[in-house]
């Protein structure tokens, strides 16, 4: 299984998705991929070359793509874009299952099926109750269940729902529609999982810092007390499950 990850910060996303992965990793061998056409700045190129496949490795049987942060710049004005659209068409035509995380999730919803992001006035940034449709991908999880947003944009949602090729299986009021499945068993989820307890406060101040003038991140535990303690979140067990039913789903695991 690959994971192209996208995210600046390799290692730190590495860790956060291998602990989603959990023991589910026992059962294939993980391959981190980076763009061939575009080299990460803040990346040691010799870390890259050790540990990273440039581009799209010849045998795959499913691909996880990471969010990245682009969160108000157009998709034809990312240097890669061109690569991951590539991408996206060749595991389409050799069938290799995608599991798309946050900002791949909303453009691979555009290359898809041309459906456009919407931008926000301010920035949603949250812990929300989501609604559970039942469905194999959602096996086991509670009817509501909390999951963390933070994003510039959305994928306009009436086009999402109006998609017949798509299926909303988890949506909050205050996110839209947050996992979605369509008939070539892609998965594409707009919430992050695989935050810390405190991710959300941290980039309420980093955003501060900027002189963007955040709202503080809502129903989030940690930023209303950022002086409690430090432990797992629920929605860490939750995009767990989410990626064990997914692993399940497509045949990955038994």
């Amino acid at each position: 299984m690959g994971i192209l990850n996208l995210m600046p910060n390799k290692e730190a996303t590495e860790q956060q998705w291998l602990r989603l992965i959990g023991p589910q990793a026992a059962n294939f061998k993980v391959q981190f991929i980076t763009t061939a056409s575009y080299t990460s700045k803040r990346t040691d190129p010799a870390y890259l070359k050790q540990k990273y496949h440039a581009g799209l490795p010849q045998q795959l049987d499913a691909l996880i793509i990471t969010g990245a942060a682009f969160g108000q710049k157009k998709y034809t004005e990312i240097l890669y874009w061109q690569e991951l659209c590539d991408i996206m068409e060749q595991t389409e035509r050799q069938a290799i299952p995608v599991f798309y995380s946050c900002w791949a999730a909303n453009a691979a919803l555009f290359h898809k099926f041309g459906i456009p992001r919407v931008q926000y006035q301010q920035k949603v940034s949250g812990v929300f109750p989501h609604q559970v449709n039942p469905h194999p991908l959602t096996q086991g999880l509670p009817s509501v269940c909390n999951l963390p947003h933070s994003r510039n944009a959305e994928s306009n949602q009436v086009l999402v729902q109006q998609q017949p090729q798509l299926n909303i299986l988890l949506h909050a009021d205050q996110a839209g529609a947050t996992y979605i499945t369509d008939q070539q068993q892609n998965a594409y989820l707009l919430a992050h999982p695989e935050y810390e307890i405190d991710t959300l406060y941290q980039e309420y101040l980093r955003d501060t810092a900027r002189g963007l003038k955040p709202q503080l991140p809502q129903y989030d535990p940690f930023s209303a007390q950022p002086n409690m303690a430090k432990k797992e979140p629920c929605w860490q067990q939750h995009g767990s499950l989410l990626l064990t039913n997914w692993f399940r789903y497509i045949g990955l695991i038994v």
